[in-house]
């Protein structure tokens, strides 16, 4: 019986066909061939003839198929029950594939040509086509006719090239033809058509199959020809008379290589990439194609170490041997070529040095041959492109092959499918791990804050922390603090450098990667080098370089490539720290005049993008004259280029590199920096608009900073601060003819005097500036006049001339299109409706603007909308239901200013309150007066007094708690400052504590004056004299 794959898959028996039944048994059949003899598990066989879920009826099917296999090929064929799986055994069957596998097996052992060509003659002969052509769905079995399909054109390389050494070059060029142009990308039957050419006298062919072939290559996958079918051309060209001759045959001695060099005593760590180059190992092997993995990373992360150490620890798996070449790539001397590498290794392999072949493709043909049948593991450490690998790559799936390289190889990933390992710096621990294995465990016990350092200043690096440990253990009456304190900022990377090793520097080992870079490419590393910030984009790096922006992507991906600029998880670029400075260290390349011009062009691009992009997330807000750059975006965008550009934009500030444009870059990112409540950053940009406003003379940037820096003492509670600034900021306006500043600093300046308990004076100083918005047009400012008159009017108890004032406010916010204004003035009106009892109203107005806030990131508005929407609950009745949004509020409140974290903290005390749970509302009343009375905010203050000692009345008396904030003293504070609406509530509580009916009625008269109105039940209650009021016991 017979059983042939190769083509469509059949059987005979006594040469009369025999029929394999249906498709799926095919299959089957085709899958246990593809186990070479191993058992495969019912569950992979299943999966593998079902790709999608397969059938409830799988199980009972794969019985059958094995059944109707055994009637037709013998029980004995196909062995196993099921539990785990069955396996193929050809016993007397002949089946071409298992030939063709001994055939080749046959031709490797062969001692002699003439033997290695009847073996090579007889594997060709037996393909009739593609192998399992008519089974081919499966992803398993397309694989191994892919694999075999490549087994099958080697061994036809492999006879070809035995027959042109033997001199029938005439007789191969239409078989050689007919494959180049099925398989037109095989630069190795290329090389074979040619030669078989030339040795035929018809060069000028020979040479035109090579434009083909580099015009294919080209144009359908954008690659150049390789090194060794290039030097062919090159050799054709010159017409070398070693092309003339055929090559002796090849003879070899028994080796078994084992190259891989000693690790080092100090390898630490990694031990997650060894597991990823494990895992990639078995990746490669069970696809049956040779595991080619590459290691790749910067300069001095530990790639050959890594390698080596795990190389050592797999060698066993590999019982033919280890080689390991050192290729170069990125290295003070020239880099190995590929003739040399091949050379190198089939020395390795026992090839004596006169036997080897004479070019590239003939000796990497033969590498392939020698190999096919290893188990071999193949390192080649220091890789600089994947031309220079591609001919070193083995032939038979055994083998396992690993490179080490700066660049990301993509040519071997395309034709070889790499597995990468990408290796960055030691995490902390294996950092400092590494640090006291050379120091010493007593001298770092000793100083383990200048070990962190130490660690962080070489950024976690090896190298780096290698030469910078073994400097350490070399001076051992030297602290390693005095170390760390000897190379500041700017010169640390050049004291990275191994004593009495002059090659052994951090520089030098980048100095290496930048040589490989184009001049263009160079220039762009070291400019930006210029970015303050921790990250960048291509349009920052195409502003620096002054080059369109594919131009700067290309060379960053190219910088991306070797290792010296990382992408970072929102696809924004950045370095590694000692990179970095290196770059900064190599400004020299540029010269200064490039330099100033690249810095020019950086701090105008980000002024320009933080100007377009605040323009749309606050139109009409206050801001210095400049010239406009006309951009379209929108506001997500906007958010989102002002999210990643934060740090950048504060660090461009702080530099003050060119002071006029920090005045402007400062002013367009403030508004940005409010909405988030990002005091710190905020704070050291408007110092930086100060003095570089002072440095330039712009008194109208100095007026646009005093009003930023007031903003901030606003932000947090510092009234007095603030109202000084502001003052200042209206004087700086005023001399600088800058009106619409000298309004918004006067109304802002308003505000405070509210906070600090004076409405009357605040109202005032409003209607001011009321005059000046009205005069210059400014309606967005005008609006917001308006809105903080309202405010203070409710706090006068005047509710119903708050609310008209809240909606001219709106009506004049709305033309300005300003979302942030609409919140604000939606969360004022959500609390007057609250102080009216109106609830399905307040509702409305702190949905929207939760929402508004939501879009627009505003912090503080959200906290105070979400506050109202659980005072609605509240009021509702409903104090489960309330709960939820106060936590919320509570959860929110982590900003620096103490009234957003002061009236969650009130709400939430209110509802335990409703929740009956009188002891936890007395402790969060408790921290929200602790907290507001340490501020300035007066209004608040007294408020939570009152809330604060109401709640403490309702408790019992006991020795255990401070003593609680007097009710009469509050009525009094609010009184003073004109809180009407304070005042009432005041007397509301007394009323209650007393169970004072005077005292209610003058509260209830004062709500019914100003329209705030409590729960008015008890009020009534004590006003018609009844009983039963709760008192303190």
């Amino acid at each position: 019986m017979r059983l042939d794959a190769f083509g469509v898959l059949t059987a005979e028996v006594d040469g009369q066909p025999v029929n394999l039944g249906p498709l799926k048994q095919r299959m089957l059949l085709g899958l246990l061939l593809c186990g070479a003899g191993a058992e495969i598990p019912s569950e992979e066989l299943i999966a593998a003839l079902w790709s999608s879920p397969p059938p409830a009826s799988a199980g009972n099917n794969l019985r059958t198929y094995v059944y109707g296999l055994r009637r037709v090929l013998g029980k004995d064929v196909i062995t196993g029950n099921g539990r785990p799986g069955y396996r193929f055994q050809a016993g007397g069957l002949a089946v071409d594939v298992l030939e063709f596998e001994e055939s080749c097996r046959a031709a490797e052992a062969a001692t002699g040509p003439d033997e290695q060509r009847a073996a090579l003659t007889a594997a060709v002969a037996l393909r009739r086509g593609p192998a399992f052509a008519d089974i081919g769905e499966s992803r398993v079995i397309a694989a191994e006719a892919a694999r075999l399909e490549e087994r099958w054109l080697l061994a036809v390389e492999q006879l070809r090239e035995l027959d042109l050494r033997q001199g029938r070059a005439e007789e191969l060029v239409g078989e050689l033809t007919g494959l180049v142009d099925r398989h037109p990308y095989r630069e190795r039957l290329i090389s074979l058509l040619m030669l078989a050419l030339y040795r035929s006298g018809r060069q000028t062919e020979a040479l035109a199959v090579y434009r083909r072939a580099a015009a294919t290559l080209a144009e359908e996958l954008a690659v150049e020809p390789g090194p060794e079918l290039t030097e062919l051309h090159r050799s054709m060209l010159r017409q070398d008379t070693g092309l003339d001759r055929p090559a002796p045959p090849v003879a070899t001695t028994s080796v078994r290589p084992a190259e891989i060099p000693p690790g080092s005593v100090h390898f630490t760590g990694r031990i997650r990439e060894s597991d990823a180059l494990t895992a990639a190992l078995a990746a490669g092997r069970s696809s049956r194609t040779v595991p080619v993995i590459a290691v790749v990373g910067p300069a001095g992360v530990g790639k050959t170490s890594l390698v080596v150490e795990w190389s050592q620890q797999i060698a066993p798996e590999f019982p033919d041997g280890q080689i390991f070449a050192d290729l170069r790539g990125f290295s003070a001397e020239p880099a190995t070529g590929t003739a040399d590498a091949l050379r190198r290794l089939l020395w390795s392999l026992g090839v004596e040095a006169n036997r080897v072949p004479g070019t590239v493709e003939q000796a990497s043909a033969l590498l392939r041959s020698m190999l096919y049948s290893k188990r071999l593991l193949m390192v080649l450490d220091n890789v600089s492109s994947a031309a220079q690998v591609a001919p070193l790559m083995p032939g038979g799936h055994g083998n396992a092959v690993v490179v080490t390289s700066r660049s990301r190889l993509g040519g071997l990933t395309a034709r070889y499918g790499l597995q990468q390992v990408q290796l960055d710096a030691l995490a902390e621990n294996e950092a400092l791990s590494l640090v006291r294995r050379i120091v010493g465990p007593r001298r770092s016990e000793a100083e383990p804050a200048a070990v962190r350092e130490l660690a962080l200043r070489c950024g976690h690096l090896p190298l780096a922390l290698c030469i910078a440990a073994a400097n350490i253990a070399e001076e051992p009456a030297r602290s390693i603090g005095d170390y760390l304190a000897a190379y500041r900022d700017g010169i640390w990377v050049r004291a990275l450098r191994a004593a009495g090793d002059p090659d052994r520097t951090v520089v030098a080992a980048f100095d290496l990667s930048l040589r490989r870079l184009t001049e263009s490419q160079q220039r762009l590393l070291i400019l930006l080098g210029l970015v303050p910030g921790p990250n960048f984009t291509a349009d920052v790096a195409a502003a620096l370089a002054d080059v369109d922006l594919i131009t700067a992507e290309d060379d960053l991906l190219r910088l991306v490539d070797a290792h010296l600029v990382r992408r970072t998880a929102t696809a924004r670029f950045a370095f590694h720290d000692l990179i970095r400075e290196y770059a900064r260290g190599r400004s020299e390349m540029v010269g200064e005049r490039d330099r100033a011009a690249a810095l020019t062009r950086l701090y105008a691009f980000y002024r320009d993008m933080s100007d377009v992009a605040d323009r749309v997330l606050q139109p009409g807000a206050l801001r210095l004259p400049m010239q406009r750059r006309i951009m379209k975006t929108d506001r997500q965008a906007a958010q989102t280029w002002f999210a990643e550009e934060r740090d950048n934009l504060v660090a461009a500030c702080r530099a003050g590199v060119e002071p006029e444009v920090t005045t402007r870059l400062a002013d367009a990112t403030a508004g940005y920096l409010w909405t988030r409540v990002d005091l710190d950053a905020w704070s050291s940009i408007a110092e930086a608009e100060a003095h570089a406003a002072t440095a330039t003379g712009d008194v109208q940037a100095s007026a646009a900073a005093e009003i930023a820096l007031a903003r901030i003492a606003d932000a947090r509670c510092d009234f007095t601060a603030g109202v000084a600034r502001y003052g200042a900021a209206v004087e700086l306006a005023r001399k600088a003819r800058w009106r619409e500043g000298e309004g918004v600093a006067l109304g802002s300046m308003a505000a405070l005097h509210g906070e600090l308990g004076n409405p009357d004076l605040a109202v005032r100083q409003l209607q001011a500036a009321r005059v000046i918005n009205q005069e210059i047009g400014s309606r967005l400012q005008e609006g917001r006049t308006l809105l903080l008159m309202g405010a203070y009017r409710v706090d006068q108890g005047e509710l119903d001339l708050a609310e008209d004032l809240f909606r001219q406010a709106m009506a004049l916010i709305e033309q300005e299109g300003s979302r942030i204004g609409r919140a604000i003035i939606l969360d004022n009106m959500a609390e007057l409706a609250l102080m009216r009892r109106r609830f399905d109203e307040a509702a409305g107005h702190a949905e929207e603007a939760v929402r508004i806030c939501d879009e627009i990131n505003h912090v503080a508005c959200k906290i105070s909308s979400t506050v109202a929407l659980s005072a609605v609950h509240r009021g509702r009745g409903d104090a489960a239901a309330a709960l939820p949004f106060a936590q919320r509020a509570l959860a929110m409140s982590t900003t620096p200013d103490a009234r957003d974290l002061g009236v969650a903290l009130h709400e939430t005390a209110e509802v335990y309150d409703a929740l009956g749970e009188p002891v936890r509302a007395v402790e969060y009343h408790r921290a929200a007066y602790r907290l507001t009375n340490d501020a300035q905010t007066r209004w608040l203050g007294i408020s939570h007094a009152i809330a604060l000692g109401l709640a403490e009345a309702r408790l019992p008396v006991s020795g255990d708690r401070p003593a609680p904030p007097d009710l009469d003293q509050a009525l009094a504070d609010a009184r003073d400052c004109g809180y009407r609406g304070l005042e009432g509530a005041a007397l509301a509580a007394l009323a209650e504590v007393h169970g004072d009916a005077d005292q209610a009625w003058q509260a209830r008269k004062l709500q019914s004056e100003s329209g705030w109105r409590t729960d008015p039940r008890l009020l009534d209650a004590l006003v018609a004299g009844a009983e039963g009021a709760p008192r303190r016991p």
